[in-house]
């Protein structure tokens, strides 16, 4: 018999906080951003992240999928049986934010300032244990 393991569908999540101006005419429903796994590579001098992964600029908690992919299969002879623990690591990124929103064609911008959480995907232990049976 095949049994196949691997890292489950759990996900990482971004939220982001920070309050509004009032008569804003500017649509943040389709504004996604780029956040980054390894918050050492931010500063106070830091002033746009590229790459990474993307998400919603959004007050509310969005997630996203793992950006690794464990796959494990192992084989069990007949009268045996097989045990499995897991438990995954998350990183926790928390850092303070400046955005600033400029409406295309206008001259009209923004900025807004606020806080981000983040959880990724950091590390996994596992144990197997396949024994015997009668």
């Amino acid at each position: 018999m095949q049994v196949t393991i691997g890292l489950p569908k759990e996900q990482g999540s971004s939220y982001f906080q920070f309050d509004l101006p009032e008569n804003l005419n500017f649509n943040l429903d389709s504004t996604s951003v780029s956040v980054i796994a390894h918050i050492d590579l931010l500063s106070d001098s830091y002033s746009h992240i590229g790459g990474g992964t993307k998400v919603p600029f959004q007050l509310a908690e969005s997630f996203f999928p793992f950006s690794i992919s464990i796959e494990e299969t192992t084989g069990l002879n007949p009268h045996t049986q097989m045990s499995y623990r897991e438990t995954i690591f998350l990183k926790k990124n928390i850092a303070t934010f400046k955005a600033r929103f400029e409406q295309p064609g206008t001259k009209d911008s923004f900025e807004l300032k606020g806080k981000w959480t983040g959880f990724f995907y950091h590390t996994m232990e596992s144990k197997s244990v396949i024994e015997e049976i009668d």
